[in-house]
């Protein structure tokens, strides 16, 4: 059997001479939705970090009447799906002076590379899926480069406890709601 091995460039500089392809498998687009519900548990334990939220907390207690939710709230990368590729793309051709393999792997949504794949049948399409994990949560990653990706993704619906996204084939839906059941 052939062992696979993992090479990082910043610590091996004579690596991409080794090689002829780098991947790029963990980059997202304006098509992600990053989940801010870390921020007061990470950030609350830096002293004037944990004030400036609190302050924020209190203000918008004062003027909605409720807590503030960081887990209601998240932000978007900036880059459209093309962009992101490019840039990512360009990083490895760049500084690796490597072929580039790049696989957008959105959260919780396989947007990003079915728009890449009109233009470029051959783009793989990838989901970065968020999974509730007692108090905190786990992320998985899924990659195809074939036309399975909606079939790969029901399957990650069916194990997760989440509810699927609104954007999902009805047939999806089924496979979600009968996840149990088999």
């Amino acid at each position: 059997m052939k062992h696979s091995r993992l090479h990082a460039f910043w610590r091996e500089k004579s690596v991409p001479k080794q090689f002829r392809t780098a991947a790029s498998l963990h980059s997202h687009t304006l098509h992600s939705e990053e989940s801010l519900a870390f921020v007061p548990r990470y950030l609350g334990g830096i002293p004037l970090v944990a004030q400036a939220i609190r302050q924020q907390e209190q203000r918008h207690r004062s003027l909605t009447g409720r807590p503030l939710d960081f887990s209601q709230a998240f932000w978007r990368p900036p880059l459209s799906p093309r962009e992101a590729f490019d840039l990512e793309q360009r990083q490895i051709q760049e500084q690796l002076g490597l072929e580039a393999l790049v696989s957008l792997s959105d959260h919780d949504n396989i947007h990003a590379g079915s728009v890449l794949k009109v233009v470029d049948p051959n783009t793989p399409i990838s989901v970065e899926w968020t999974i509730p994990f007692g108090p905190s949560f786990s992320t998985s990653a899924s990659t195809t480069c074939r036309n399975r990706a909606h079939r790969r993704s029901c399957s990650i619906w069916r194990l997760s406890p989440l509810r699927p996204p609104r954007r999902a084939s009805p047939k999806c839906l089924r496979r979600w709601r009968d996840r149990g059941r088999s």
